[in-house]
This record gives C-alpha cells, structure tokens and sequence, in this order.
C-alpha cells in the first residue's frame, strides 16, 4: 500500500514538472481500442501541452508502446487506457519539429487518474530528451 502511494506520488511530481500523455488524436476522448473491461480497469491520463508545437503521445506499459493521440499546442486531452494490474508504466511525447521525451517508470493501476504537463521549456524535464 505504501509502496502504490509513493509510485503515485512519484509520478504527479514528475508529469506535473516535466511532461506526458493521450487516446485519439481527434481530440475527443475515449476508450483505447478493443477495451471492453469495466470502468475501474481505466487509467484515465490528462496531458496539458504547454508547447507552441502539437505533441504526439504514448504510453509504454511492462515494456510495450502504444500510442495514445496527439495534443495541440497549448491545449489539454484527456486519455483512458485499460490495465487491468498495477504495471510498469512510462509516458513518452514527440513534440514535432522537437524533442521525443520519456518520463522515468512508475507503477500504476486499475482506477488511477494521472495529470501531466509537457512544458514549455524542457531543461527542467525530471527524464530523458533527445
């Protein structure tokens, strides 16, 4: 229990001062495809770009990438992904015309909510950028 508080601790500060997350690159919000499980096996992701360039995001769980949508340039999505266990899970985004950034390994579960901002100076982002 204290060790799924600290993850989750862990991963607000780090999104909120660094970056990441998405589902549809409509801007709508919904249900990754395929997902048919119930609610509470939703990790609900709300990434806010704070970049003059859209964002194309992804989510890597236990090792495996899949992309979740794109956020505009100055704008906010909201993204839901099934998991069905508390996993591994990292954010990436590739800012076009920029960097691709990836946020340190957190472990989250079934009913998490999670906010991230990508900011709009990356020399204060707590991952990697190249």
């Amino acid at each position: 229990m204290t060790h799924r508080l600290i993850s989750r601790s862990t991963l607000t500060l780090i999104l909120i001062c660094g970056i990441t997350a998405g589902c549809a690159s409509s801007g709508s919000t919904g249900l990754a495809r395929g997902f048919s499980g119930a609610d509470g096996e939703i990790l609900t992701i709300t990434v806010r770009n704070q970049q003059l360039d859209e964002a194309r995001v992804y989510l890597w769980v236990d090792g495996q990438r899949e992309r979740l949508g794109s956020v505009r340039s100055n704008a906010s999505e909201v993204f839901h992904h099934p998991i069905d266990a508390i996993q591994a899970v990292q954010m990436e985004f590739d800012v076009i015309l920029g960097p691709r950034c990836i946020t340190r390994g957190v472990s989250l579960g079934p009913g998490d909510d999670v906010e991230a901002t990508i900011p709009s100076q990356l020399v204060a982002f707590a991952g990697n950028c190249r």
